[in-house]
């Protein structure tokens, strides 16, 4: 069954109903099951962004998952209520009207427990709903475990760029140089995957900017917020504070080596305060596996999405461990590319 494709609602409405957006989908959802294998899934809390054809809904009620969709745009809700519209109608009472964020502190002061599943949708730059991200981890993940699956544009974008070239060199000094001796065996990985095109250095130089970006908020998402087995996480003010200073700085060399219009290259620098910082910050939630995949809509957009599991620790390890931990998952990973029609290939590094 397809349902129409309103017109007139900020112009086109995404189409759910895709070969390559169902194959993420199923992929999505298979991840669910394999991760919750025997939980009672009436336990289980997801939250995510339902979109007007809500595709997604009726796969959380399928397995007894309370879900909680989430939109910003009050004109999609109504659209949601049509049934010509949507297959799924939500009512104005099902959908929380805001950001993540706002839906993260919201559901904290409910005290209905913290969640396991999460789906940020955004639809939009990396760098629009970056804080969305790390604002998610107040109530992200659950007592045992989280599945964390965040999708946004993989096009070229002047901000993204300018971040992520930071945080490139913030996850290098972590990791004692890691990042630029491995990126080379990326970087083959993700030429490979893109279609021939005068921009694919360009396009690579973006998407890596893109992937360290997310894996820096991912990060910054558990150094931010402590994580109780049961209780949202407390926000820390000190440890936010000491990282806006050293990563100010750090935007300023950055300036100072290169210019960051520049979408194809890497200026590396170290920056020596972040290990001690992130050193004496711990968490109890750990990495366990991560997945990547790219895929373009019929409406040529080119979009990335990730999946992260996470596990709780009995106790707990510093965030320069966690941060090897995202470091190795990606860089070892297999890169998932799904055409339009559907078809699937994986990338391994080299």
């Amino acid at each position: 069954m397809k349902c129409a494709v309103p017109e007139g609602i900020g112009g086109v409405v995404q189409n759910y109903d895709q070969p390559a957006k169902n194959w993420v989908r199923s992929w999505y959802f298979s991840a669910i099951d394999r991760l919750f294998p025997r939980a009672p899934k009436s336990r289980l809390h997801a939250v995510y962004f339902p979109g007007v054809q809500n595709l997604e809904g009726p796969h959380y009620a399928a397995r007894g998952i309370t879900a909680h969709p989430v939109e910003r745009d009050p004109k999609l809700i109504r659209a949601m209520r049509n049934p010509r519209l949507s297959l799924s109608p939500l009512t104005r009472k099902d959908v929380f009207v805001g950001t993540l964020g706002e839906w993260a502190q919201a559901h904290a002061c409910e005290d209905t427990g913290r969640i396991a599943v999460a789906n940020a949708d955004f639809e939009g730059k990396l760098e629009s709903c970056a804080d969305e991200i790390i604002k998610l981890f107040r109530v992200f993940p659950s007592r045992e475990s989280g599945l964390l699956c965040v999708t946004t544009f993989a096009n070229l974008d002047a901000d993204t760029v300018a971040s992520g070239v930071v945080f490139g060199n913030a996850l290098d000094s972590l990791l004692e140089g890691c990042v630029r001796s491995q990126l080379s065996a990326l970087n083959n990985q993700l030429q490979d995957s893109l279609e021939n095109s005068n921009y694919r250095n360009h396009l690579a130089h973006a998407q890596f900017c893109r992937d360290f970006g997310l894996l820096w908020r991912v990060l910054m998402g558990l150094a931010l917020f402590t994580s109780p087995e049961e209780e949202p996480g407390v926000f820390l003010e000190d440890v936010h504070g000491s990282l806006v200073r050293v990563l100010g700085g750090m935007h300023q060399t950055a300036e100072r080596l290169q210019g960051l219009t520049v979408h194809k290259s890497f200026s590396f620098f170290q920056e020596p305060r972040l290990t001690p910082l992130l050193r004496e910050c711990a968490t109890p939630i750990f990495p366990l596996s991560l997945s990547r995949a790219l895929y373009q809509t019929t409406s040529h957009n080119r979009m990335t999405t990730w999946l992260i599991s996470f596990g709780r620790l009995r106790g707990t390890v510093p965030l320069t461990r966690v941060a090897d931990q995202l470091w190795q998952l990606y860089a070892k990973s297999p890169l998932t590319v799904v055409s339009k029609t559907g078809r699937v290939r994986a990338y391994q590094p080299r």
